[in-house]
């Protein structure tokens, strides 16, 4: 037998029980199980909320208030959040994909949730009828909020919308929706914009897979009373896969200093989530006031002003390639915008539409009025585009009026592509120096010709 070194042994048996215990510290959290829908006491969600408050563990919140929908409904704002927490509404008896648990403002006051620990989950919550905001992300960031309605009833087919916007997000990092049909939040009916990201310090957030405006079947409007997104000064943001349609102003926007190299990429703007038919933004579907934003494959569509909106000086230097800007989603019928399919004005400068390769190719067709208006600036690049063609280039979705309109610019380059069936002229040069046109197929515009005024 083998003799054993005792003071060895000891040593690492101690080393060991310090191992542990720091494993321990570390994964130690407490659960809070929520058995009632009274406001206070005992089982209810405020007093869950108050004992995660008090300690800085990462703490999970359940519900269990008997089977199927239970509606909380608060009579004094809820407790600020002030570490991590997982607010798990799927836990409750009879989930099925669908969140049943109601957290309703109506008779009270401010915001639904202040998500201020960062590090937190909120998943599977129905959130409305507060006089503010449904739910808030302050100071930390690094949250995802999945699997919720923000501003439906519980069958996510009934404005119950919060008096001012559906979710605020004022630190980076945050996940809202995700890649599966289950992490889908409903953010619609609210007063204000449906989700903000305000200032710099919001940078780095995914955005997936949402339905922004629309009721949970994609098929309506329940609209947000502006925009649908509003990327306000924050940067370096990921917005893909969501349906943004049926807001009061525009789909998306992306302004005010600080923001840009956004990526915004294959969303529904302006129509139903199948892409098949029209669910209006009531402004424009996309628009950019900031620089290096990527905005590639999208279906912007239906909307009541134009399509892609670029413009200011300040909104330079973006990539616009591969949507589909006035069509369905298969590129081959005509659900056109009402105003102009892109709007590249007012000073925007260096900006590319479109490419060399065949997926870089934006189609834009079917407008109800130009396919392109370029309004002053410089240095513009539209490269391999079918302007009033499908995506075939064979058949006609015409855009009524000019293929390209451009006013007042500088240095413009159209190359490539097809302009056909316009109801205008190809391109009509309105006071612009020095237009670059070569090797674009011109075919069936009414008025034909190049234009060079």
């Amino acid at each position: 037998m083998r003799k054993i070194n005792s003071s060895a042994a000891a040593n690492r048996t101690s080393a060991q029980a310090a191992v542990l215990e720091s494993v321990e510290s570390r994964q130690l959290f407490s659960t809070f199980i929520v058995t009632s829908t009274a406001d206070a006491g005992t089982g209810t969600l405020r007093d869950a909320l108050i004992k995660a408050n008090k300690k800085s563990d990462a703490d999970l919140i359940q519900f269990k208030i008997g089977s199927g929908v239970k509606s909380i409904a608060p009579s004094k704002p809820m407790p600020y959040i002030m570490y991590p927490v997982t607010i798990d509404g799927t836990s409750q008896p009879g989930y099925a994909g669908k969140p049943i648990i109601e957290l309703r403002g109506d008779k009270t006051w401010g915001d639904g949730l202040v998500l201020g620990g960062g590090s937190s989950t909120v998943k599977g919550m129905v959130i409305n009828r507060f006089k503010g905001s449904g739910i808030l992300v302050v100071k930390a960031g690094g949250d995802t909020i999945k699997g919720n309605y923000i501003g439906t009833d519980v069958t996510g087919t009934i404005d119950r919308g919060n008096g001012g916007k559906g979710i605020v997000v004022s630190f980076g990092k945050n996940t809202i929706g995700g890649p599966n049909a289950a992490d889908r939040n409903i953010i619609s009916g609210n007063g204000n914009l449906g989700l903000q990201f305000w200032t710099y310090y919001t940078a780095e957030n995914w955005v997936q897979n949402n339905y922004i405006g629309t009721d949970v079947t994609g098929n309506f409007a329940i609209k947000n009373g502006t925009s649908g997104i509003a990327l306000n000064g924050s940067p370096r943001n990921t917005v893909t896969g969501n349906v943004l349609s049926g807001n009061g102003e525009d789909g998306l926007v992306m302004n005010i200093s600080g923001g840009g190299y956004n990526k915004v990429l294959n969303n529904i703007v302006g129509l139903n989530a199948a892409g098949n038919a029209r669910l209006a933004n009531e402004h424009y579907g996309i628009e950019t006031s900031t620089n290096y934003n990527t905005i590639n494959d999208n279906v912007v569509s239906g909307n009541h002003y134009s399509g892609i909106v670029l413009w200011l000086a300040s909104g330079s230097n973006n990539i616009v390639q591969g949507n589909l800007v006035g069509t369905d989603k298969s590129g081959t019928k005509d659900i056109g915008n009402w105003w102009r399919g892109i709007d590249v004005s007012n000073g925007s400068k260096n900006n590319l539409i479109g490419g060399t390769g065949v997926g870089q190719r934006n189609i834009i067709s079917g407008n109800d009025f130009y396919g392109v208006l370029v309004y002053e600036g410089t240095d513009n690049k539209f490269i391999n585009n079918y302007v009033g063609t499908d995506i075939t280039g064979f058949k006609s979705l015409k855009n009524f009026g000019d293929g390209f309109r451009l006013v007042r610019t500088k240095n413009v380059t159209i190359q490539g592509g097809i302009i056909g069936y316009n109801t205008g002229y190809a391109v009509h040069n309105g006071a612009s120096i020095n237009t670059r046109i070569s090797g674009v197929k011109l075919i069936g515009n009414v008025l034909f010709l190049v234009k060079m005024l």
